[in-house]
């Protein structure tokens, strides 16, 4: 049986001069295939905020930050060290700039992710180490990372 947008308006045919402003909204609503509540003062179609849990704009947040280039990069090459690291060595790990690297370090600075340390045997250097929340992105990351090689391994949709 298919699906009819009159039976789900509870109309068997149009009715005489056809259907009413707001039946006509929750008819093209089923046509893109959702269906919510329509208020003639918004727009027809639902924001974000409507049809998703408020978790899924910090989701967001996260993945903007550990996606930009070498974020994730400087997250991993932190948690693999399992000790703190010099801008030096972060740098050649990752392979970017110092630019980019100080970029990313000062962004997870600022957002929790990675915390910077006093180098006891070098009064002028910093060292940089995961936080406590960043060191709970580690299996997210790990699982990430083996995703991604037996993705490739496997051949992604596109090769």
């Amino acid at each position: 049986m298919s699906f009819n947008h009159r039976s789900w308006l509870g109309l068997k045919k149009p009715p005489p001069g056809g259907l009413q402003p707001e039946q006509e909204r929750k008819q093209q609503h089923v046509k893109l295939g959702f269906i919510c509540q329509v208020d003639s003062r918004r727009s027809m179609l639902p924001t974000i905020d409507e049809v998703c849990d408020p978790t899924y704009a910090k989701v967001d947040e996260v993945l903007d930050l550990i996606t930009k280039s070498k974020s994730l990069h400087v997250l991993m090459v932190l948690d693999r060290s399992g000790r703190p690291l010099r801008f030096t060595e972060i740098k050649v790990r990752v392979k970017a700039s110092s630019t980019t690297v100080s970029r990313r370090l000062s962004e997870l600075e600022k957002r929790g992710l990675v915390v910077r340390l006093l180098n006891p045997e070098s009064p002028q250097s910093n060292l940089y180490a995961l936080t406590d929340d960043g060191r709970r992105l580690s299996p997210i990351m790990q699982n990430l990372f083996d995703w991604a090689q037996d993705w490739n391994r496997e051949g992604s949709p596109e090769s």
